[in-house]
């Protein structure tokens, strides 16, 4: 479950953060300066690829490695198996992949695939992922505190849920139809005062059934670098079949 909601839930710089290329290695067939001039066409979107919450470690490696194999016809060769491009380092693996579909290069002189290997540096900007760690715990923590309220008067209603999350959209500005039993029937989130972190894990709940809402804010705490963040919700059995 983890896994998939990772997959809901990761979000990508809103505010770019500088990509550089550092070293670009090839095979014969095409030189490093046709190489490196086709890559600074595209190495500005990449940095959409870079996270907004970066991992929160002191020692954090800013280089990246993108190795690739360009086809006799000058386009990124496409493996039967697997991504087309083998990303090491802070990029989003499939975001990097999505970006490279439209990739086009010199045709190699050798009428022969080439072997790329392109080394690049990011440019973290620390202080505004703290500063969005910290104001999406809020996030979280404020769902909590509304489903605190629910619990304390229904405590097995499986409902409840839903019904914070209610709650807590209209305290975020957002206009929410709902009924008594199923909680949010639909919500507009144009004009929500919430963090693109916290749009995503709201969104992420939209798109699953009430069961999983629980797994969802769980493991956005966890993303967020505090598993406890809502220990009630953790101990929370409801009565699924009353």
């Amino acid at each position: 479950m983890k896994a998939v909601l990772w997959v809901m839930l990761v979000s990508h710089a809103a505010v770019p953060q500088k990509v550089a290329t550092e070293r670009v290695e090839t095979s014969p067939g095409i030189s490093e300066s046709a190489m490196r001039e086709s890559l600074a066409r595209v190495t500005g979107a990449l940095e959409r690829c870079v996270p907004e919450l970066l991992p929160d470690t002191p020692e954090l490696d800013d280089r990246v490695s993108i190795r690739f194999t360009v086809d006799k016809e000058g386009r990124l060769k496409q493996p039967d198996l697997g991504p087309a491009l083998k990303v090491k380092g802070l990029l989003d693996r499939q975001c990097v992949n999505e970006q490279a579909k439209d990739w086009a290069f010199p045709k190699p002189s050798t009428g022969q695939r080439v072997d790329v290997e392109w080394s690049l540096r990011v440019q973290l900007d620390r202080a505004r992922s703290n500063a969005l760690r910290t104001e999406a715990r809020q996030e979280v923590k404020a769902y909590c505190d509304a489903f605190k309220k629910r619990l304390q008067k229904t405590p097995k209603a499986p409902w409840i849920a839903g019904q914070a999350l209610v709650d807590f959209l209209r305290l975020r500005g957002v206009k929410v139809t709902s009924d008594d039993q199923e909680g949010m029937k639909t919500a507009d989130l144009t004009q929500a005062r919430l963090t693109s972190y916290g749009r995503r894990w709201v969104e992420a709940m939209q798109q699953v059934l009430p069961p999983n809402w629980r797994d969802i804010v769980l493991s956005t705490g966890e993303e967020l670098g505090d598993p406890n963040i809502c220990p009630e919700l953790a101990s929370w059995q409801p009565n699924w079949d009353g």
